[in-house]
């Protein structure tokens, strides 16, 4: 993500995709209240035409352009809902406020007399696309050049178009706002969008920071996996939805053997070492599906969904067996083994809270380090 807004990448319409996206519903629903509002006109528009022209074939034309673009009007409004690409979104409505452009000066040039204040009407456009229209800035610069380049073609051949009210102090004062208009509308634009960009920046670094906190709160600084506060959390959860829908598991606790005896006789990095070691194992061997966390210093536990007290002792060999074949090495070059005794149990009708299955099965560690150590026990 970009931490600084480039404005020359912003007028080619090159922003951050997230940044985008994080807009996207907003713009949504000011684009679909623009359209609705550009078809209601449109269409009601044709009560003027219809003043101006009355029935001649050019009216009748009008009408069915006015009909059409009123009806893809609300199509597109229809559908912008299921629009979640930023890129087609503002396709979409660079297409439509182009067809507004078009409809606006062929209806312009059909009429019989055109006034100053017809200018007019149409060089308010030209804000209106750099401030109104929820896209990309490129994308609203083009229809607010096209209008003014039509506007140009009108002021230029006013005697043609019988164009009233206009002379050339008029010519050059409006050919000047022309100018104006679009340096002053692309300029604020694009203090808008840094503005919105610094918005979204200031949003993001939150959301980041209280993920963070919240990953900081739930994981072990040692091994990276959950700590216990994380670990009994998703255990937690894990027992409600036992409770729901009847999908047992396993818990299976885990004790590293003899750790206080490695940090004497080793030194406290080579018991570190120690738990990194059991939990790279751990991670290796158990299954996608299975949660793993750091409960005390040499204390870790193992949710094991959809499994049975057997399917779980299973995972626990491969884990114990795994780690039997690594040898570890002290700073000091001394070599080493490390073990694990472990108690598992599978959730029953008679646990009322995931602490009764937590109890079960630290009795059942209790008795496999009451038997020496290095082994498994099922309660």
């Amino acid at each position: 993500m970009n931490s600084r807004w480039n404005w020359h990448e912003a007028a080619l319409g090159k922003i951050d995709r997230d940044y985008r996206e994080s807009f996207l519903r907003e713009d949504k629903t000011q684009a679909r209240i623009l359209i609705a509002i550009s078809a209601i006109w449109a269409f009601g528009y044709s009560y003027v035409e219809y003043m101006d022209l009355k029935t001649v074939p050019l009216f009748y034309l009008l009408f069915v352009l006015r009909f059409f673009f009123s009806s893809a009007s609300i199509c597109l409004s229809l559908k912008l809902p299921r629009i979640n690409n930023p890129s087609l979104f503002d396709l979409a409505i660079l297409a439509w406020s182009i067809a507004v452009v078009l409809l606006t000066f062929t209806s312009n040039l059909s009429r019989a007399e055109l006034t100053i204040k017809t200018i007019n009407v149409s060089l308010a456009w030209v804000l209106g696309f750099y401030f109104i229209l929820p896209t990309r800035h490129l994308y609203k610069s083009i229809p607010a050049l096209l209008i003014s380049i039509l506007s140009i073609y009108i002021l230029y051949n006013y005697k043609n178009l019988t164009l009233h009210e206009i002379g050339m102090p008029v010519l050059l004062s409006k050919l000047s706002a022309v100018v104006v208009m679009n340096i002053i509308g692309f300029v604020i634009a694009l203090r808008l969008d840094s503005q919105r960009y610094h918005q979204y920046l200031i949003q993001k670094t939150l959301i980041d920071g209280r993920a963070q906190l919240k990953e900081m709160a739930t994981s072990d600084s040692l091994t990276g996996i959950f700590n216990r506060r994380g670990f009994f959390e998703i255990a937690s959860t894990e027992f409600d939805r036992y409770q729901r829908y009847g999908e047992k598991f396993a818990f299976a606790i885990i004790d590293v053997d003899k750790l206080k005896r490695i940090n004497d006789t080793y030194g406290h990095p080579a018991g570190d070492h120690s738990i990194k070691l059991l939990t790279e194992t751990i991670n290796a061997e158990k299954r996608s599906s299975d949660t793993s966390g750091r409960l005390a210093g040499d204390e870790f536990g193992i949710i094991l969904p959809n499994t049975s007290a057997g399917q779980a002792l299973e995972v626990l060999s491969r884990i114990k067996n795994s780690l039997a074949d690594t040898i570890v090495e002290s700073p000091n070059k001394q070599q080493f083994q490390v073990s694990f005794s472990a108690g598992v149990a599978s959730i029953d009708e008679s646990d009322k809270s995931f602490d009764d299955l937590y109890r079960r099965a630290d009795k059942a560690l209790l008795t496999a380090k009451h038997l020496g150590g290095n082994r498994i026990k099922k309660a």
